[in-house]
């Protein structure tokens, strides 16, 4: 009877041991990213569908309700940049209760890029979301800021230090 005790105790202690608490910070993407950033520092990365995302809310809260993220798209057949951003926007209102937006291009120091900013309605909620559309080496790529509503100018600073942090790899 001591030996099958100490056998449970053994097998429950080695047991906690390997156990290991997987958090949703991540340090790679499981897309290559050809460019890096630089997150506020209280801000924390996590793994949104397939690419990595900055959040300031602590653990535990929904990170959906303030969030930036990067990502390069991986096109199967290559359009036109403008058509691209056209279906994408179009894709993004169809998936939204949009309430308003507005869409424009600009020039700035990542080229020519197209921004949609959209208020749309999520259970109940508004939710702001600041998107930019560029190019880079022929490779199309996206940031989004996406927050709630009345969250939004409390980390809209932080929010475009990560959009004004991208820096792409040099290519040899």
């Amino acid at each position: 009877m001591k030996n099958l005790i100490f056998l449970l105790a053994l097998l429950i202690v080695t047991s906690c041991g390997t156990t290991q608490t997987i958090t949703p910070d991540v340090e790679d993407s499981s897309h290559p990213q050809t460019f890096s950033i630089i997150k506020p520092e209280k801000w924390r990365a996590y793994k949104n569908h397939e690419h990595e995302s900055y959040t300031p809310l602590t653990y535990g809260a929904n990170p959906y309700h303030n969030l930036v993220s990067v990502f390069q798209y991986e096109l199967k057949t290559k359009i036109a940049f403008n058509q691209f951003v056209n279906k994408k926007i179009k894709e993004t209102n169809n998936s939204k209760s949009v309430i308003r937006q507005k869409s424009y291009s600009e020039q700035n120091r990542l080229g020519l890029v197209y921004i949609h900013e959209i208020e749309s309605l999520f259970q109940g909620e508004v939710y702001k979301s600041f998107y930019m559309y560029f190019e880079h080496h022929g490779y199309y790529y996206n940031y989004n800021y996406s927050s709630r509503e009345d969250l939004f100018q409390t980390y809209f600073t932080d929010a475009m230090s990560i959009l004004n942090s991208i820096e792409f790899e040099k290519k040899n």
